[in-house]
């Protein structure tokens, strides 16, 4: 278990999930490697991780080399606070303008193209490094796609005449919750180191029992890495949801059909588990 490379999104939307380990209540004989979530889906399809979180959209494209690991992601039904669209237009006027976008998550993205696409509206979208609102590339676009930390601490309805929550858009669409990211393993991994496997996803599950349970430790915690003030973090976490329930499900496969739906994906995907059991 030691040799077991295991990711984590570097933003505070995992904490709770990680709070056990964090806070040494739960061991974690294996190496946590923190990088933002475009970055880990590379890393894993590249086999430099055996497990980590992804977008969901990563694990659709390339579900074949991924197994899900049961009851764990990241998703919301409504706003989720972390993941906003500012413009500069209301969005039947973003047809032929310019929307820059982070290149750290690919559903996000993924999401917003489909969205564009049902409305027949085509914006024109280029990936680019955002580090705050102030930055010239977020000053020359007609909109700004932005994730994370950055979306939280931003403050895009001071530069901003629209912001919408990307979540908020997802719910008016399908009217189901929205997975941003699952937590995968490889499946040659997972084929060859099974126990291995099983005890790694047993401890996750513990640790993020805890951070749920301890849920004020883990908001007084990302309101000191942050800066932002403990309320807003404790509104953020109570839109976001860690469990991979039948409702969550429901609403990851019903965003891969409509990718698929749209050309978007190459074929229909249905979330393939890792089970536990022997």
């Amino acid at each position: 278990m030691e040799s077991t490379r295991v990711g984590r999104i570097r933003y505070i939307n995992v904490a709770p999930v990680y709070h056990g380990f964090d806070s040494g209540q739960v061991a974690a004989p294996f190496s946590f490697i923190s990088r933002a979530p475009a970055t880990l889906n590379s890393m894993i399809l590249n086999s430099a991780l055996d497990i980590s979180p992804v977008s969901s959209i990563a694990y659709a494209r390339h579900h074949n080399h991924l197994m899900v690991l049961p009851d764990l992601s990241i998703s919301c039904f409504g706003d989720v606070m972390s993941v906003v669209l500012a413009s500069r237009f209301p969005i039947d006027q973003l047809d032929g303008k310019t929307i820059v976008f982070s290149s750290e998550s690919e559903t996000a993205v993924g999401f917003l193209r489909l969205y564009f696409a049902q409305k027949k509206i085509a914006p024109v979208f280029v990936a680019t490094q955002i580090n705050s609102p102030e930055d010239r590339v977020c000053a020359d676009a007609a909109g700004v796609l932005t994730i994370g930390d950055l979306a939280l601490t931003g403050e895009w309805e001071r530069r901003f005449d629209h912001v919408w929550d990307i979540g908020r858009l997802w719910q008016e669409l399908a009217g189901r919750p929205f997975v941003f990211g699952l937590w995968v393993v490889r499946r040659a991994f997972a084929e060859a180191r099974p126990e291995v496997v099983a005890e790694i996803l047993k401890r996750f599950h513990a640790s993020k029992q805890k951070g749920l349970a301890q849920i004020d430790q883990v908001i007084v915690r990302a309101a000191g890495v942050t800066g932002l003030d403990v309320e807003t973090c404790r509104r953020y976490y109570r839109l976001l949801q860690y469990d991979l329930g039948p409702e969550q499900i429901a609403g990851a496969e019903t965003f891969f059909d409509m990718l698929f739906a749209q050309g978007m994906l190459a074929e229909a995907v249905r979330l393939s588990f890792f089970n536990p059991s022997p």
